[in-house]
């Protein structure tokens, strides 16, 4: 019986490792003819769509208004009526919503990585952003006002129809209860955010410092985002690569010699 059974499953085992071999051959077989179409061509003619992500997106028939030197990172999303003013940045995972109400944000400013605009519902659901505005990383401003160069701290939450004055600076972390006014000019800290003190000249500069540096590196990303596949390629095969000793139990008993495996 046994001999049987072994008789009868032999084929269908036999047959399952040609299918998947042929499949392999096809697929490598497929790969290597686009390339080669590829490169015959001169260019990346095939693009296969890998997200339907969009840094800028219309939401109920009102699409953003994204002024020049503007810069919105690929993973950035900036959706319905958002008004973006010169030179504001959208870094990395942030997200501007104006799906509910409008969103208004001056020039120089900095939404960095992480960081959440939004609006709720109602009249005074709008967000509006001065001019050389810093929102750190993480932070989050719902239905707020925040004035001309002030700062939200990383992490720090401003709550609906709070506001923030001029050059008023919101420690990390910290939580600016709805309605709660931060005068001009002074630091507040701490859950609820409470005053702490005015700040000085130099910390004034040092907040403007930090907005300065991270604009300056737009630059350097702008123009890393904007190169083609083929310098991309090009590039890579010109990194240095990284070197990572791979042990076996041959090799630790001296039986082979250390291999070493490349790691891109």
């Amino acid at each position: 019986r046994r001999s049987r059974e072994r008789a009868v499953r032999l084929p269908f085992s036999t047959m399952s490792a040609v299918g998947v071999t042929l499949g392999i051959m096809f697929r490598e077989t497929g790969v290597a003819l686009e390339r080669l179409g590829c490169r015959m061509q001169g260019s990346l003619t095939f693009k296969d769509p890998l997200t339907r992500h969009r840094e800028v997106l219309p939401v109920n028939g009102k699409a953003p208004r994204v002024a020049r030197g503007c810069f919105v990172a690929p993973t950035a999303t900036v959706s319905g009526d958002v008004a973006l003013g010169d030179g504001t940045n959208v870094w990395y995972g942030a997200a501007v919503r104006g799906d509910v109400a409008g969103v208004t944000i001056g020039s120089g400013c900095n939404i960095a990585h992480r960081a959440v605009v939004q609006c709720g519902a109602g009249e005074e659901a709008k967000v509006t952003i001065g001019n050389k505005v810093m929102i750190g990383a993480g932070a989050v401003v719902s239905s707020a006002e925040v004035c001309d160069g002030a700062s939200v701290g990383i992490g720090a939450k401003v709550e609906a129809g709070a506001k923030v004055e001029e050059g008023a600076a919101v420690a990390p972390g910290a939580v600016v209860k709805a309605g709660t006014v931060v005068a001009k000019g002074t630091l507040v800290s701490g859950v609820p955010a409470a005053f702490v003190r005015n700040l000085s000249a130099d910390e004034t500069a040092k907040m403007a410092a930090a907005l300065a540096t991270l604009t300056g590196t737009v630059p350097g990303h702008t123009a890393e985002l904007g190169k083609t596949f083929a310098q991309i390629a090009e590039e890579k095969e010109a990194y240095p690569f990284s070197k990572k000793h791979v042990s076996t139990l041959d090799d630790e008993f001296g039986l082979i010699e250390p291999q070493l495996e490349t790691i891109w």
